[in-house]
């Protein structure tokens, strides 16, 4: 199912006399939620995107965390697809534009600088989920674009039936080297971990699985090639052994951090060295009427169930204080 990941933009009209109930930064999964769920409410919401709606879900090859959803079958791409469709046909409003900071935080109404305006809101949530850091491999800037990428469900159609490699930790590491399988001829894990992290189910699968080989307690020393990547030589910190493995693109799933950076100048809200923002039970930050959901959140993960769950909190919580504001 295909939809458009941007709406048509209504005239805005932006005063501190008309202001928003709610300002929600960031469009994906849990932004998205917690809008559709204000607008049942009949609180007036604004959305403000930098980019497309629910661009994260799109690269996410499975999703296997909803029970209301058909288990493990549904990819990122659909439920993307979903979210997308239910918002665009309220016809919400929505701004894409780039959110820089937030000013006045303790006042009655909060001022959310973006790249071009102020937006006045009673309350604000913090949406805008997590972001792959750019790691630091020798040669890695060199390849960018030409065999290194950050997205295997956006770049392994440039590389099919081709020996791939990926890199980093966690579970969304082994769910992209699984994924890949199903394209690649073959598939080379490289993770600095003594195990394969992950679910019992889906380690047993990827196990079984004869066109992925792991590298456990590795790591990728350097990349070569002339005009693209040709070949990765890996360093094994067990035994200090290396090896050149040939292959065509390196896919890297190394860390991830919140996007978050613009709240530096907030005070009162607390955000961690890894730019995510701590939050209370009724998701709301050390500033009464801000609130953080989703991927953001400290605590929140990348769990789509998580994503809508902490937007239901959230609301119901923002409804409460919008009574009682004075």
């Amino acid at each position: 199912m295909d939809v458009e990941t941007r709406s048509r933009q209504k005239k805005l009209i932006f005063s501190p006399d008309i202001a928003y109930d709610v300002v929600i930064i960031g469009a994906g999964s849990a932004g998205i939620s917690c809008a559709l769920m204000a607008h049942e409410r009949g609180l007036r919401a604004l959305l403000i995107e930098e980019a497309v709606l629910c661009s994260n879900l799109y690269n996410v090859p499975s999703i296997e965390d909803c029970p209301f959803l058909d288990f493990g079958r549904i990819s990122g791409h659909e439920v993307a697809a979903y979210f997308v469709k239910r918002f665009l046909a309220l016809d919400l409003e929505i701004l894409y534009e780039k959110v820089v900071a937030i000013h006045e935080v303790t006042g009655r109404l909060k001022h959310v600088l973006t790249s071009q305006r102020t937006v006045y809101a009673r309350s604000v949530v913090v949406a805008c989920g997590m972001s792959n850091k750019k790691v630091i491999i020798r040669n890695s800037q060199k390849f960018y674009g030409r065999g290194v990428s950050y997205c295997a469900p956006c770049d392994i159609a440039f590389y099919l039936k081709q020996p791939v490699m990926i890199t980093g930790l966690g579970e969304n590491l082994v769910k992209a080297a699984l994924y890949l399988s199903g394209y690649a001829k073959h598939v080379y894990v490289v993770t600095r971990s003594s195990l394969i992290q992950g679910a019992a189910t889906l380690v047993r699968d990827v196990m079984k699985e004869p066109k992925i080989t792991f590298y456990l307690e590795s790591e990728v020393e350097r990349l070569d090639g002339k005009e693209k990547l040709e070949s990765i030589r890996i360093y094994k910190n067990g035994d200090h052994s290396e090896s050149v493995l040939d292959v065509s693109v390196l896919f890297i799933y190394e860390a991830i951090e919140g996007n978050a950076d613009f709240l530096d100048s907030s005070p009162g809200i607390e955000v961690t060295d890894e730019l995510l923002v701590r939050t209370g039970v009724t998701m709301q930050t050390g500033v009464a009427g801000i609130y953080a959901i989703g991927g953001v959140r400290e605590g929140g993960g990348k769990r789509l169930i998580v994503a809508v769950s902490d937007a239901l909190v959230a609301v119901n919580h923002i409804q409460n204080y919008l009574y009682f504001l004075k």
